[in-house]
């Protein structure tokens, strides 16, 4: 916590300090309680300012205390003092004791600052001397480099032969001369082709597996045909086919361009098919429509077809009953 850096040490060094260089003492023993008025703070900038400097107020008032450390505060980041905003406190931290840490680093760092604009005023600096600027030289310690001067190892010379069986000859100083296997490039010849068929890079038949060293069993996985990962299209972690081309795997937009064409697709299949169902459903209405007037026109037809057989039936037997009536009247009925 930043109350363990207010010590009571500190504190007093601070304060013999603010004394040394006012020349007097502090109104109270404790440190933050004789600068709480601010007095003291502007008399200390006051003497690194040249004139007419702060102006300041001697009063019990809370606000006019509050104002004299401001214009400490004010004065300590102008000219010639120019403290960082980092070294700085604020009101409350010295008024109402809200950070004190603060309070001793502002002092420490104004101290430094003062000392360096008027050395006269303020011969001595608070908080831990500066160090030197120049380091210490061995010289200054009594202490001689040594310098160590390394010879290089004679490594001799070094023979290197092609022998029938494929090994270099070293020597080295005196040493006996010692052999070792080639590598495979340095088996070549002045064309830059292998010296020897050499090894059989496949093999077709069981009794050949100890004899060769092969690249692919051709017994056990069969004969490619020249395939590689190259013509095939074949990647690492795929599927790898060896007789044909790997089949097309879509990829994720293709995917999804299928899934679009699949959903319109059905999409225009529902609505062709409720097309239809409506187009029929139209139709049985319009035979209903058309059955219904045929049946309405065949009962108007019936209906005036007994109509006109009625009034037909009613004018003959008017005329049977006026031709009865009239061969009455004359002496003899008429005859049907």
């Amino acid at each position: 916590m930043r109350l363990d850096k207010y010590t009571p040490a500190a504190a007093a060094e601070a304060r013999a300090w603010v004394e040394d260089v006012l020349g007097e003492r502090l109104p109270s023993s404790d440190l933050l309680e004789g600068l709480k008025d601010g007095v003291a703070l502007c008399r200390l900038v006051n003497l690194a300012l040249p004139p007419p400097g702060v102006k300041f107020k001697q009063s019990a008032m809370p606000f006019v205390q509050m104002e004299n450390i401001s214009h400490f505060l004010r004065a300590c980041q102008t000219p010639p003092l120019n403290l960082q905003q980092h070294d700085m406190f604020l009101t409350v931290d010295l008024y109402e004791q809200k950070d004190p840490a603060q309070v001793l680093q502002c002092l420490g760092a104004f101290s430094r600052a003062a000392h360096a604009v008027d050395p006269r005023s303020f011969p001595n600096t608070l908080g831990p001397r500066p160090r030197t600027a120049g380091g210490v030289s061995p010289e200054a310690t009594g202490l001689a480099t040594t310098t160590t001067t390394t010879t290089p190892r004679h490594r001799g010379t070094s023979v290197a032969s092609n022998g029938s069986h494929g090994t270099m000859s070293i020597r080295t100083g005196g040493s006996p001369t010692r052999t070792r296997p080639m590598s495979p490039s340095n088996n070549l010849n002045n064309a830059g082709a292998p010296a020897s068929p050499g090894l059989v890079s496949s093999w077709s038949r069981k009794d050949q597996e100890s004899a060769t060293a092969p690249a692919w069993n051709i017994a056990q996985y069969g004969y490619m045909g020249g395939a590689s990962q190259g013509n095939l299209g074949i990647s690492f972690g795929g599927r790898r086919q060896i007789t044909g081309a790997g089949p097309k795997v879509p990829s994720l937009v293709e995917k999804e361009r299928r899934r679009r064409e699949t959903e319109q697709r059905e999409a225009e299949d529902s609505q062709r098919r409720r097309r239809i169902a409506d187009d029929e459903e139209e139709e049985e209405a319009r035979r209903e429509e058309e059955r219904r007037w045929e049946e309405e026109t065949e009962r108007l037809r019936q209906e005036e077809r007994r109509r006109t057989e009625e009034e037909q039936r009613r004018k003959n037997r008017m005329r049977r009953l006026g031709l009865t009536a009239i061969g009455r009247a004359f002496g003899y009925e008429a005859s049907s």
